[in-house]
């Protein structure tokens, strides 16, 4: 559904007034409620990222937007974990028909919702989060959707940018405090990663994830080291078995790689 700018304008004209640092949690909500009436949508949420870059979800419009934030914090995988690490809109055009997105399109199956637009929510430089919509019905997302959803993830920054500034105490100020923590040590790794391997931004977001998960560490604990310079850490290490094991057939059959990670 093509956006009209006059009603783009209108829309985010809404939220030019509100302050976060009065009850920043209702100023998110009017933010999520807002977009997802202009986009016709039939659900909407925020999502912030934790000190290991793990996106949590902090604001959505009903039930059905926060169980598919949920969902997609569980499986790592979705339009909104795409746009995390990539930096750019992501969009699921029918989650019935696109396998790439993996056993996260159960969950939008399950709740009614086929298809999903996300894009990041940045602040310094680099993403702290996403904002989302989603439809019932199958659907292009096209460009102007695309542009219209940046211009309210730029406003939705700037709330959660006044918000910060004003040191608030609570949940959700918790959550954002560290999502920007995160951003900080992460956006340095992955700088450190893409000069020294030539990556690019999801490449190199990728890697640390990767890295993190197959070392059995903190993607926080790895960031801050790939950013000193250190190389990304190798894997665990098997256990060497003793003379009376015998392998097992399913140590003899070659394994299928792991999914690749958003």
């Amino acid at each position: 559904m093509p956006i009209d700018p006059a009603m783009l304008a209108k829309s985010i004209g809404t939220l030019t007034d509100l302050d976060p640092t009065r009850d920043l949690t209702a100023t998110l909500q009017q933010a999520v409620d807002a977009a997802k009436g202009l986009f016709d949508a039939d659900a909407a949420g925020i999502m912030l990222a934790d000190l290991d870059g793990t996106l949590r979800w902090a604001t959505a419009s009903d039930q059905r937007a926060q169980t598919l934030e949920d969902n997609q914090e569980v499986f790592a995988a979705g339009p909104c974990a795409e746009a995390f690490a990539s930096g750019r809109p992501a969009v699921m055009h029918d989650a019935t028909l696109e396998r790439r997105w993996g056993e996260v399109t159960l969950t939008f199956v399950e709740v009614q919702i086929r298809s999903g637009l996300s894009v990041p929510v940045s602040l310094g430089g680099g993403p702290i989060g996403t904002l989302d919509v989603y439809s019932a019905e199958p659907r292009g997302w096209d460009d102007t959707e695309m542009t219209a959803l940046q211009a309210y993830a730029g406003i939705v920054a700037s709330l959660l940018l006044a918000a910060a500034k004003a040191e608030l105490s609570g949940a959700l100020a918790d959550q954002l405090q560290t999502a920007l923590d995160s951003r900080v040590l992460i956006e340095r790794a992955k700088g450190a990663l893409m000069e020294r391997e030539h990556l690019d931004e999801q490449e190199a977001f990728t890697h640390l994830r990767r890295a993190a998960r197959s070392s059995g560490r903190k993607l926080s604990a790895v960031a801050a080291e790939v950013a000193t310079g250190q190389p990304l850490p190798r894997g665990r290490s098997r256990s060497t078995p003793t003379p009376t094991e015998q392998p097992t057939n399913d140590a003899e059959t070659p394994q299928p790689d792991a999914q690749g990670e958003c």
